[in-house]
């Protein structure tokens, strides 16, 4: 970005700053939602492969093979409510980071307006001045919550599964991840 067209993104940063414990609270949710899902992913193919798929010869095998898989799907389970927790706890701090960030921008429109004089007013259509100051707020509050929130969280899970790939095979990931960009 160049000088101007980064000017109103570095001042929605700043307006942003007094919320900045919050946002880093939800991007730490955002990230134990993709570490969850990751767990949940890396669940399943024991539970496949050692479970279902089993073929146990002694009662005794048949016994840890369901043990096994009780316990694989519990964790699972586990893993899934912990991850809805999550989930719920970076919606809502995004979301109310939204609403207090259009609050203040709201009360500051409102503070700059009532020292402006009767004849800017006079010179202004009444039609223009409400569509700023409910439309254009109100539209920034759903960028925020809409699609702020759900990008970064698109982020974070896209880089967390990049790198589980790279854990799981990192020649066959490495692969993966230099044909797939340039297949798309």
């Amino acid at each position: 970005m160049t000088g101007s067209s980064s000017a109103p993104l570095r001042r929605l940063v700043a307006w942003m700053r007094p919320y900045r414990g919050r946002i880093a609270l939800s991007l730490v949710c955002m990230a134990a939602v993709s570490g969850l899902d990751l767990a949940i992913l890396s669940l399943v193919r024991p539970l496949l492969d050692e479970g279902l798929f089993a073929r146990p010869g002694t009662p005794e095998e048949r016994r840890a093979v369901v043990l096994m898989v009780l316990e694989l799907a519990s964790l699972g389970l586990l893993a899934t409510a912990v991850k809805g927790v999550f989930r719920y706890g970076a919606d809502y701090l995004v979301g109310w980071v939204g609403q207090k960030l259009v609050v203040d921008l709201r009360l500051a429109l409102f503070s700059r307006m009532s020292g402006l004089s009767l004849r800017w007013f006079h010179d202004r259509q009444s039609g223009e001045l409400l569509s700023r100051v409910i439309a254009d707020v109100g539209a920034l509050q759903n960028l925020l919550t809409r699609l702020v929130g759900p990008a970064v969280s698109s982020v974070i899970q896209i880089a967390a599964i990049a790198g589980f790939i790279l854990w799981l095979n990192w020649k066959l990931a490495a692969v993966a991840l230099l044909v797939f960009p340039v297949a798309a």
